[in-house]
């Protein structure tokens, strides 16, 4: 896309000029419309088996609710679980190697048809522990940058703590070991670069509309002995889960 076709979409598509982005994807991929905070989340889930074929149920249940407010946007997630481990104590600890983990990956795009090249992915565990990064992937076909910190240098965001990132960036998370774990993840509009912040309206500011993003887990139904299963919001139909072709989209409404 040329600069001034850039600059041009971008115009019509925060005025509302063009048509409900859902409506321009004409595959299987899922398309939520996110709800400000003050008018209750939405809800997604449950995941399937990210790497089946088909749409295989998850062996445990995974939901989660998002919405969006002034300081970001917030999601949380519930982990149906009998056997709830992980070992990490430090934010950016490999929590996705022998650990139950529930994973965010999420970045603003141009159009839902965008497949992004650069994203966050924002991985929590039940020890309350994050590992968070921003990703640079070749399989996007999208290179525009997301990052209010730029997007020259991907790899892990600097932490503190257990949960304590950039921008205000955290994760806190409850353990209910008789039915799962629950995690509450803030994603600031402070992360992201100038062009995909709020703007300001009559009625009090608008966030950028489309996003893709996609919710995955790491979960061991068999305790930690077991195998692993992989499951999703919108399954890859790969071992892997850095698929941006199979991210879902997200289209933030006004208040």
């Amino acid at each position: 896309m040329g600069r001034l076709a850039a600059v041009l979409f971008l115009t019509l598509w925060q005025h509302g000029a063009t048509s409900d982005p859902c409506s321009m994807r004409t595959d299987d991929v899922p398309c939520l419309h996110v709800k400000s905070c003050n008018n209750s989340a939405s809800d997604f889930g449950p995941f399937f088996v990210s790497n089946a074929n088909g749409t295989v149920p998850a062996a445990q249940v995974t939901r989660g609710e998002i919405c969006w407010d002034q300081q970001g946007i917030h999601v949380s997630e519930m982990a149906f679980d009998r056997s709830i481990f992980s070992p990490y104590t430090q934010c950016n600890s490999p929590v996705f190697v022998k650990s139950d983990v529930l994973e965010v990956f999420i970045a603003p795009v141009l159009s839902p048809l965008d497949n992004p090249q650069s994203y966050f992915e924002l991985d929590a565990s039940p020890s309350g522990v994050m590992w968070a990064g921003l990703s640079n992937n070749s399989l996007g076909n999208s290179s525009t940058c997301v990052s209010a910190d730029g997007c020259a240098h991907s790899g892990t965001l600097p932490c503190t703590g257990a949960a304590r990132f950039p921008h205000g960036l955290t994760v806190t998370v409850t353990n209910a070991t008789s039915e799962g774990w629950t995690t509450s993840l803030f994603v600031p509009w402070s992360l992201f670069s100038d062009p995909f912040q709020p703007v300001p309206t009559d009625m009090g500011f608008k966030p950028w509309s489309t996003w893709r993003a996609n919710f995955y887990r790491y979960d061991y139904p068999n305790g930690q002995q077991g195998d692993y299963e992989l499951t999703a919001w919108s399954p890859t139909h790969n071992p892997g889960f850095h698929r941006p072709e199979r991210f879902g989209v997200l289209v933030l409404d006004p208040a």
